[in-house]
């Protein structure tokens, strides 16, 4: 996959690996397109709870929320724009404990689940998180694949819970 690069034709030996490239760029391109945008996930803090909620369409069978907790894509298991070290997959958190984007979790715990029609709250304590003072992060559900856009949340400020919507 071509990403963060400038690529010219020079790059390439003959016209048959510039097409070749080419496509992939496109096949690249349709695959990330094909993900359907959720509404943007939430996320507050208290003194020593963070609180997510993801809100979806249908009834999944899993909800994925990948949790970059030092911000640096580059560290844990690259995905949609973050560098997880933490996943929450169905009310189970897990650590990354793979390398070079293996995909390799340790479960860490069960943290609080609340789902309803078209929505999961959950909560999760952030000492199990190592107590970052922000994080990125990213949901993903199925049936079909849908992924957030990267929110960035501040946890630095305690919040109290925010007002339901009218």
């Amino acid at each position: 996959m071509f990403r963060n690069k400038d690529i010219s034709v020079s790059h390439f030996r003959c016209r048959k690996h510039v097409i070749a490239a080419l496509g992939a760029l496109a096949a690249s391109t349709i695959a990330i397109s094909a993900h359907a945008q959720v509404a943007a996930p939430t996320a507050w803090a208290d003194s020593t709870n963070v609180h997510i909620t993801v809100a979806y369409s249908g009834t999944p069978t899993w909800t994925r929320i990948y949790i970059d907790n030092d911000r640096k894509v580059a560290t844990g298991y690259a995905t949609y724009g973050v560098g997880a070290d933490y996943l929450i997959e169905n009310g189970r958190l897990y650590k990354y404990a793979g390398t070079s984007g293996s995909w390799a979790w340790t479960a860490v715990k069960t943290v609080a689940v609340t789902p309803s029609t078209g929505t999961t709250a959950l909560t999760v304590a952030r000492a199990d998180l190592g107590s970052p003072s922000a994080i990125n992060f990213v949901t993903q559900t199925d049936a079909p694949l849908n992924v957030s856009a990267v929110v960035a949340a501040n946890l630095t400020t305690t919040t109290t819970a925010p007002a339901p919507a009218p």
